[in-house]
């Protein structure tokens, strides 16, 4: 039965089948038997058949948020910190609905901000490499130095990383002596 649903990777939007009553009385049947799960109002996925991952799935749940701070880090690999919830930048005009699961938190910035250096890969919405590393400087508070220090240590390792492009993007938002000094510090010890 769930092979004749209108699936893409495991997944089902409601609104590439309007008008077909018998796919609501289908998805709430198998709902109701475990075989499908809601993941918000018109998205629907089955677990059997799902192949994005995590990440993927989270761009797909909220499709105008950015993944940021800590999950990017733990996205691109910089650091061994995981949050519980799944941290997301969306613009401070916009408005938007939380679902239950996964467990996200919404960080509402300025345009300025908001708007620059998002990349999409493999379906992902992230931001850069570089504007993660920056982003993390930007918002450490002194409880935060250790985070900052890994995330810095594993950029430098990586064999993509592009310093000049780092500093550039440090300095369009506007914190590039700040980026600079931790790596000036990171460097000397």
């Amino acid at each position: 039965m769930i092979e004749t649903l209108p699936h893409k990777n495991g997944y089902i939007l409601t609104k590439d089948a309007r008008g077909k009553r018998n796919l609501f009385n289908k998805l709430k049947q198998l709902m109701e038997e475990g075989v499908v799960e809601k993941l918000k109002a018109g998205l629907y996925k089955i677990p059997e058949l799902a192949t994005l991952n995590h990440w993927q799935e989270i761009s797909l749940i909220y499709p105008k948020a950015i993944i940021c701070l800590t999950s990017a880090s733990s996205y691109y690999n910089l650091s061994t910190y995981m949050p519980h919830e799944t941290h997301l930048a969306i613009s401070r005009k916009a408005k938007m609905k939380i679902e239950d699961y996964p467990p996200v938190q919404l960080y509402y910035w300025p345009d300025v901000y908001y708007k620059q250096h998002i990349v999409n890969i493999d379906g992902v919405n992230v931001y850069s490499l570089e504007r993660t590393v920056c982003d993390i400087v930007r918002t450490f508070r002194e409880s935060d130095v250790d985070l900052v220090k890994e995330v810095a240590r594993e950029y430098l390792k990586r064999k993509d990383k592009n310093l000049g492009l780092l500093m550039k993007t440090a300095g369009e938002i506007s914190i590039e002596n700040k980026v600079r000094g931790v790596f000036e510090l990171l460097i000397r010890s």
